[in-house]
């Protein structure tokens, strides 16, 4: 394979697509019947969404990987940095089309895949804002789904922070499973400057709240019991799996096994919100 082709592939991660397409859905259907839609809405969607995608992974592991690889190269570097850009214009436009509302978020969340990724802020390399940029973004992905009707309603953008406070645990398992590469980079994470029982004890008061929270949104019928029942099994699922690790002395081996539990926990997670708002619709 070639060089820039290697380099393409790595840039665009497209393996985890199938997994982050997720959360666009859920706002899609949370919000709407969208297989009740057009074919061509459909598919103009599903391409928003692979767009958005692309630019935001495509910006972050360029910044992140490829750019060290590349230099020297002006040439590559110019292409490689049109390309990502290309993504945004595209699914700008895209979004454009679909509606004004979809415009604004995903406008919204370009802006903070930036400051999140790219020079002259990358602050994903401060403690804060890397955990709160990171969330913040897969949040505004949700609604961007939901917006697709063009109106994000007060139930929906209580979901969208669901959404948001979801992702905050799994950072903090993704810097846990990331510190050996993280401390040669120089990345200040959380897990290396306040240590991994603190960085877990975090990502358990997470997910704490988030069980709590599951249940308030059902209370007040923002979310249907059978929704919450299956949110706070597998919240609960993904809190055990991070008490089994607290008192343990964990190598990153370790917390790789931790982080591709709560993988598996999440794409089971994922797949049954899924197939409940399906059958809502």
């Amino acid at each position: 394979m070639p060089q820039k082709l290697r380099y393409g592939v790595q840039l665009l991660r497209i393996k985890d697509w199938s997994v982050q397409n997720g959360v666009f859905l859920l706002g899609a259907f949370f919000a709407d019947d969208f297989l009740g839609r057009s074919w061509s809405f459909i598919g103009a969607s599903l391409v928003l969404s692979c767009l958005c995608l692309a630019y935001g992974y495509s910006l972050n592991e360029f910044f992140d990987e490829i750019k060290e690889k590349v230099a020297g190269d002006e040439t590559t570097t110019r292409e490689m940095m049109r390309c990502i850009y290309a993504f945004l214009i595209f699914s700008l436009g895209v979004a454009w089309m679909i509606s004004f509302t979809t415009f604004a978020i995903v406008s919204l969340l370009a802006v903070t895949v930036w400051l999140h990724s790219a020079p002259p802020f990358v602050l994903k390399r401060r403690l804060f804002w890397r955990l709160f940029l990171n969330s913040l973004g897969f949040g505004l992905f949700f609604l961007a789904g939901s917006s697709l009707d063009n109106h994000v309603s007060g139930g929906e953008a209580l979901m969208g922070l669901f959404i948001f406070g979801l992702y905050l645990p799994l950072e903090l398992i993704h810097v846990l499973a990331h510190m050996e590469a993280d401390r040669i980079k120089g990345f200040p994470t959380l897990a290396l400057v306040h240590g991994e029982r603190r960085t877990m004890l975090l990502a358990v008061a997470s997910l704490g709240c988030l069980i709590a929270y599951s249940i308030l949104l059902a209370w007040q019928t923002v979310i249907s019991p059978v929704f919450a029942g299956w949110s706070v099994f597998n919240l609960l699922l993904l809190l055990l799996s991070l008490v089994a690790f607290y008192k343990r002395t964990n190598s990153s081996e370790m917390y790789g096994q931790l982080r591709f539990r709560a993988k598996m926990i999440c794409g089971m997670y994922g797949m049954g919100m899924l197939g409940i708002l399906i059958g809502k619709a």
